[in-house]
């Protein structure tokens, strides 16, 4: 019996003994703080104003993950990195669907990472070239929009006050009820 247990007590010991070969001690990673993008589009391209809820970093070229803003980023890599930063929406405000903004820009940078130390960077980004941005702005005296012959209501210029929630100057809004459900509009810009 004492034999029995001699040897369960040797194979315990060679097991626990044997947990350091698994759980190798873990790295300590650099980390990098981005708390929102700073998003300059050109003249004649709109407002800065931007729904950019995350970031998808880069290092390498390697996908290290997406982070919703703002973010302490853990990076596994020490020393000086290509570190690419992308911003990120919720594609149709569907927080379960994130992905990569087509048409801005990522910011790139070399950054010197160092272990167990944060970096903060404000990514600087704009718009892809080649785009053609067309904007309404609904500050012109007329507006480039109007009603196809199939729509039952009006667009109508609104501005802040009486409208609070407008982020920015004037807005085209158009007023639903029962009686007036269907809205097409069309526009003869080039452009567009």
């Amino acid at each position: 019996m004492k034999s029995i247990v001699f040897i369960y007590i040797l194979i315990l010991l060679a097991l626990l003994n044997s947990c350091q070969i698994i759980d190798k001690p873990e790295e300590v990673p650099s980390f990098i703080y981005v708390e929102n993008f700073d998003f300059q589009p050109s003249a004649n391209q709109g407002s800065s104003s931007n729904k950019i809820t995350d970031v998808w970093v880069y290092v390498d070229d390697i996908l290290a993950g997406m982070w919703e803003l703002p973010a302490t980023i853990p990076l596994h890599y020490n020393g000086s990195h290509k570190v690419s930063l992308y911003p990120g929406i919720k594609k149709n405000g569907a927080s379960g669907y994130r992905v990569k903004y087509p048409f801005y820009t990522a910011h790139e940078a070399n950054i010197e990472l160092i272990q167990d130390s944060i970096i903060s960077i404000t990514p600087s980004i704009q718009y892809e070239s080649g785009l053609s941005i067309w904007v309404e702005d609904f500050e012109d005296p007329g507006i480039k929009l109007f009603n196809h012959s199939t729509s039952d209501t009006s667009m109508i210029v609104v501005s802040n006050p009486p409208y609070t929630d407008l982020i920015e100057g004037n807005a085209g809004a158009i007023f639903m009820d029962a009686d007036n459900f269907s809205s097409e509009m069309r526009t003869n810009e080039l452009k567009f």
